[in-house]
């Protein structure tokens, strides 16, 4: 196996794929840090989302107005004739926007009526988990979404601003019928995908998928998978589900979200008690098709502390994830209670919703430590390509605890011998908290090889950990 190294690609320690041997270290999923000023987005009193505020929805930072901006989804369960029934009833799509991802404002936009009034920030008066894409075209922004009550279809809608909204004449674009998953599909997770090679599989939609064995029997919520050439047309694919608890340690996979990062698509997934609790975990696959369970067990967001407003349920969203300011932003929706303590416990009561945001270092989901029983550890990878170019190789440590030290050696990769002069000994090692430190042998970078592959070893003392590294193209000077 090669991996690829070109510019701007990155290996992170998810899958391992990269490695040929290693020793004396242990791989660490990384909780992320949750915002001490959480819940960052509550319903409104009296508002359209009274209730229920949830990002199920989209945020992203906008370069342009240097503003964050949310589309996110809500409820009042107290106005529905059929509430209990239908969860909440109508599901209901808002904006806010921020100027520091903490403190949001829901502006009075005066587009959509409720209750009477315009006064509210509503985009859309019937829907749930937009995902949101501004795509160049004529009109710029795209929103995928489902209906707000039967959510088991993908629509889409079309705006010039991203506020006024008006649904395409093609949606739905997948409805409620399907070949082989008879009004299963719950299109929650929208992918734009143009670095796919196959252009078919440009947009891919994840679904959550209520699948029954060929037995006839349920197997509960997973994961399913749509793909389209150009977000309009859509194939279910053939070989669904693409992931589900008959093959992992859940009781269900509630919601799936899927994200391009460094490469690599990485799925976080609610993971499903048998008392419906869901908190999350990851997920990472090559080719967003095949994923592999990344430390199963593991949580990147845990459910908080007893009594607290994300203590019952942590769930996805299906398009928040930012990196921004050197670090992962990720936007969640949380409630104290579960769905068995809300409208399907049949007690009349709202079941309240709310949006927290959790970060962690650039790089930084998992990382690398040595083994305490060890001291020190180490890696080889497999071969790797690299250009003729002079690059540089550059790593993502924190050393700054003791005596910690990441260095490597440059290997041939067909004979395994230490290229002259790449050596540990030649290494000036690694010994502070960075990001992106580039490796230096005797005051040389990388340079420019002397063969079209290498492996790399590299070697971790102390209490070292390392999130990634790469090649980049070395800077003049």
């Amino acid at each position: 196996m090669l991996v690829d190294t070109s510019e701007a690609t990155y290996v992170l320690f998810l899958d391992l794929k990269e490695f040929e041997s290693m020793g004396g270290l242990r791989l660490f999923l990384n909780p992320g840090e949750k915002h001490p000023e959480n819940p960052v987005i509550r319903p409104t009193p009296g508002g359209w989302d009274r209730s229920r505020a949830k990002c199920y929805g989209t945020a992203l930072y906008d370069e342009d107005s240097r503003l964050f901006r949310m589309w996110y989804c809500g409820s009042a369960d107290d106005q529905e004739k059929d509430w209990v029934g239908q969860e909440g009833g109508g599901r209901r799509i808002g904006y806010a926007v921020s100027h520091d991802g903490v403190h949001w404002t829901k502006p009075v936009l005066g587009i959509i009526e409720h209750d009477g009034s315009r006064e509210n920030n509503l985009v859309l008066p019937d829907g749930q988990a937009p995902n949101v894409y501004r795509t160049g075209g004529d009109p710029p922004y795209r929103m995928y979404f489902e209906s707000g009550v039967a959510t088991n279809d993908l629509r889409l809608a079309l705006s010039e601003d991203g506020l006024h909204w008006s649904e395409a004449p093609e949606s739905p674009l997948i409805g409620k019928e399907y070949p082989r998953f008879p009004g299963s599909h719950e299109p929650f997770c929208v992918l734009h995908d143009p670095e796919d090679t196959d252009p078919t599989q440009h947009w891919k939609a994840y679904s959550l998928l209520h699948w029954m064995k060929p037995t006839g029997v349920s197997a509960g919520r997973s994961v399913g998978l749509w793909t389209s050439a150009d977000g309009i047309g859509w194939d279910e694919y053939p070989n669904n589900p693409i992931m589900s608890a008959e093959d992992g340690p859940e009781y269900e996979i509630h919601l799936p979200a899927v994200f391009r990062y460094r490469g690599y698509y990485l799925m976080f997934r609610d993971f499903m008690y048998i008392n419906n609790s869901t908190d999350t975990e990851l997920a990472v696959s090559r080719n967003g098709i095949n994923f592999t369970r990344v430390m199963s067990g593991r949580k990147l967001i845990p459910l908080g502390a007893p009594g607290a407003w994300d203590a019952g349920m942590i769930c996805v969203a299906p398009k928040s994830f930012i990196e921004h300011d050197g670090k992962l932003w990720y936007y969640y929706a949380g409630t104290p209670d579960m769905f068995r303590e809300g409208p399907r416990s049949g007690a009349h009561k709202p079941w309240y919703r709310y949006i927290g945001l959790a970060r962690w270092r650039v790089d930084g989901l998992t990382h690398l430590e040595v083994d305490p029983s060890a001291g020190e550890g180490w890696f080889t990878t497999v071969p790797i390509p690299v250009s003729a170019e002079q690059s540089e190789l550059v790593v993502n440590v924190d050393c700054s605890d003791g005596d910690s030290r990441v260095s490597a050696s440059v290997l041939d990769a067909k004979s395994g011998d230490t290229m002259p002069g790449y050596d540990f000994s030649d290494c000036a090692p690694v010994s502070v908290d960075t990001t992106a430190s580039p490796l230096r042998w005797r005051r040389r970078p990388f340079g420019s090889p002397a063969t079209a592959e290498v492996r790399l070893s590299f070697r971790i003392r102390g209490r070292a950990r390392m999130y990634s590294f790469w090649f980049r193209e070395l800077e003049d000077g």
